[in-house]
């Protein structure tokens, strides 16, 4: 066995922030796991059990912010460090950016290089079976309320300001598709079934995703957990995101990207 290594490792913004750093650590937990790895992960202490949730791998220990060491390097997985020479800020300006998860497979690439990983990510999606036995699970201690979803929507506050929000707009919406759909939100609307009402966390929604024919999402922290093979590898969903931020658009065949909530009027009309 090669002698251990142990690389320290940040994210100090927003859950979703985090759970693409997560998704990056799942794409190399082959490569530590055999070569005697271990990275600690730092995010912030409210986010720190949801973080938690998508890890998979002994070799990868999370812990809070306030946990971290001093005299030591920190490496920043938040995609707009400035520490590294390609980071979100400046994706823009390449002629080579072509969508949101292909920038996530260069710029977690870039950082593979310098921790001297000799792993490619050529698709930047994960896989965890956890996923299938947690949406069977809640289905079961639920009566089956997330079961055969129609629409999931991620109607929830952008915090960062991704899309223009008018939350009157959105609850009309919902109840209009409602009355033709078995609708789940994550943010509540009056008389519709809601993530919150059983108190879901992020893994928990990236679970029941599998029930669900289509997604609406507003580019926000919940849209990372519906980055796993089985909503971005299956044709028969159907993926709606949401932002006035172009380059959030996804290259994943089933996604389908939209400017805003005016753009999915047509779904009332099937």
């Amino acid at each position: 066995m090669e002698n251990p290594r142990v690389i320290y490792t940040q994210n100090h913004y927003h859950l979703g922030d985090c759970v693409y750093s997560i998704i990056y650590l799942k794409n190399i937990y082959s490569y530590i796991e055999t070569h005697n790895i271990t990275i600690y992960f730092y995010c912030l202490n409210e986010y720190l059990d949801q973080v938690q949730d998508f890890n998979n791998s002994k070799n990868v220990i999370i812990q809070s912010t306030d946990n971290i060491p001093k005299n030591v390097h920190i490496y920043d997985l938040w995609i707009g460090s400035h520490t590294y020479e390609y980071n979100w800020w400046n994706s823009f300006n390449s002629s080579e950016y072509k969508s949101y998860d292909t920038f996530f497979c260069k710029y977690y690439n870039q950082i593979s290089q310098i921790l001297g990983f000799p792993v490619i990510i050529e698709k930047f999606i994960y896989y965890d079976n956890d996923l299938i036995d947690r949406c069977k699970s809640i289905n079961s201690l639920r009566n089956n309320y997330y079961a055969n979803i129609d629409y999931l929507i991620n109607n929830g506050f952008p915090r960062s300001g991704q899309l223009d929000y008018d939350v009157n707009q959105w609850n009309e919406f919902i109840i209009e598709l409602s009355k033709k759909n078995n609708v789940v939100t994550t943010q509540k609307v009056p008389g519709i079934k809601c993530t919150r009402d059983f108190d879901l966390k992020v893994k928990d929604i990236a679970a029941i995703s599998l029930e669900a024919k289509n997604i609406i999402a507003i580019e926000s922290g919940v849209i990372s957990g519906f980055y796993n093979v089985y909503v971005t590898e299956d044709p028969t969903k159907t993926v709606y995101t949401l932002s006035k931020c172009n380059e959030h658009n996804c290259s994943f065949q089933n996604f389908i990207f939209k400017n805003g909530l005016n753009e999915l009027y047509f779904l009332l009309d099937k």
